[in-house]
């Protein structure tokens, strides 16, 4: 292609000056004398000497911008950071990439002519031939992943994309690095092996544990789900392989990630169950002024319902405050929630000192509770009311309140009332 262009060039240049001869002679012939003639010729000379000078500095030229941008070529291919390999159609590397060379952990002279299926595991060398096969009958964009057999120690995951190049005889192969996404992977299934783990073990803890039996009922299918711990991984894993996987694996990875989120809010209120009282510490509370706080905490139902809260005179005791602001919050609001239709809620609060420590009781006036029904009123999940459009809540309110009494080395027990409604009552031992 070079040379036809240089060629024609110059015969151009040629026909150029044989017209600019022939009118020059034209004039010689009519109207010069024999020494213009003589200066005439000496000065075409001239110009042709000068004429081929320059077309040989020319092709010079173009000779060096042919190699420089040969060479710019050669170092972009050589030092590309992704292994490049020229493949023929049976299989023998041609050319190869620096970058190839090292992927294969030899020397670039040394690899030329050789079959590249021979640095390919057995295991996916057939994945790799159909691949080639592909390229070349399809002739189109051809992708696939394999494992090369070239570290004895550890494989290495590749995943190479080829198409084919000078008239479908060769075919250009890119070819990257993929062991760190598998080793990620790899992790990542460890983690979920060490979720199910945990799982079972919560589960066996569940089983064993009275109080949480109803919590296992409602959340055990949920809990089967893989959870928040796998959560930011699934994130980085979509972040940095983003461009590797396919729409199924994103399809999956979101599907992971909702379960997760589902399961997390069960296991938080399991979590926050299981630390009440650890950490704390006990501090002498004003009674009278942590039911206040009780009560404001409960003003728009309080104003709501019409509900009158009367409070006798409370001690100072030694307790967990928060622990003890959650106790009369809950049993108040379930003495104002739990009233009769057109019946004003009127709720006491009282206590009295007695030989085992302090005790508390919380009256109201409300729809009551049936005797048969008090050894199910502390457990976990349990509503007594079926109706939640009636009467709000998930049955944790007073498995939380026992909790905290048994924290307090404690007790809690209910009883119906004379006419209407049930009285709370708990004690507080003295606590140092």
């Amino acid at each position: 292609m070079k040379k036809r262009a240089i060629s024609s060039d110059a015969e151009i240049l040629r026909k150029k000056a044989e017209n600019q001869l022939r009118k020059r002679i034209f004039r010689i012939d009519a109207f010069s004398t024999e020494e213009d003639v003589r200066k005439l010729v000496h000065e075409l000379e001239v110009h042709q000497i000068e004429l081929e000078m320059q077309n040989e500095e020319l092709i010079l030229a173009r000779e060096q911008i042919a190699a420089t941008a040969n060479e710019k070529y050669k170092e972009l291919y050589d030092f590309a950071p992704t292994a490049y390999f020229t493949i023929s159609k049976d299989g023998n590397i041609r050319e190869l990439n620096l970058k190839g060379a090292g992927l294969l952990g030899q020397e670039r002279q040394l690899l030329v002519n050789l079959k590249l299926s021979m640095f390919i595991s057995r295991d996916t060398n057939l994945i790799f031939n159909d691949f080639l096969q592909r390229v070349f009958t399809l002739k189109k964009i051809e992708t696939c992943e394999v494992t090369l057999a070239v570290n004895p120690s550890a494989d290495t995951y590749v995943y190479m994309t080829g198409h084919v190049i000078e008239n479908g005889e060769q075919c250009l192969l890119s070819v990257i690095d993929i062991t760190e996404r598998k080793k990620a992977e790899t992790e990542l299934k460890t983690k979920m092996d060490e979720l199910t783990n945990a799982y079972k073990q919560l589960e066996e803890y569940i089983s064993h544990n009275h109080e949480l039996k109803q919590f296992a009922f409602i959340s055990s299918h949920e809990l089967q789900q893989p959870v928040r711990t796998i959560y930011n991984l699934i994130q980085l894993y979509e972040k940095e392989y983003s461009g590797v996987i396919d729409e199924n694996a994103h399809k999956y990875l979101n599907m992971i990630k909702d379960s997760a989120k589902r399961i997390y809010t069960l296991i938080h209120a399991l979590s926050d169950y299981s630390k009440l009282g650890q950490n704390k510490t006990l501090r002498l509370i004003r009674l009278n002024e942590l039911i206040d706080n009780a009560i404001s905490d409960l003003y728009a139902t309080i104003k709501a319902s019409g509900a009158e809260i009367h409070v006798s005179e409370m001690p100072v005791i030694n307790a967990y405050e928060i622990e003890m602001h959650q106790v009369f919050l809950n049993l108040i609001g379930n003495a104002v929630k739990f009233h009769r239709k057109d019946t004003k809620p009127i709720v006491r609060i009282t206590s009295e000192k007695t030989g085992d420590g302090w005790k508390f009781s919380i009256s109201d006036n409300g729809i009551g509770i049936s005797p048969g029904h008090f050894d199910r009123l502390f457990t976990m999940f349990q509503r007594l009311h079926s109706d939640e459009s009636e009467f709000e809540g998930k049955g944790i309110g007073l498995t939380v309140c026992k909790k905290i009494i048994e924290i307090h080395q404690g007790r809690i027990w209910a009883e119906s009332n004379r006419d209407s409604g049930v009285t709370f009552h708990f004690i507080i031992p003295e606590l140092g």
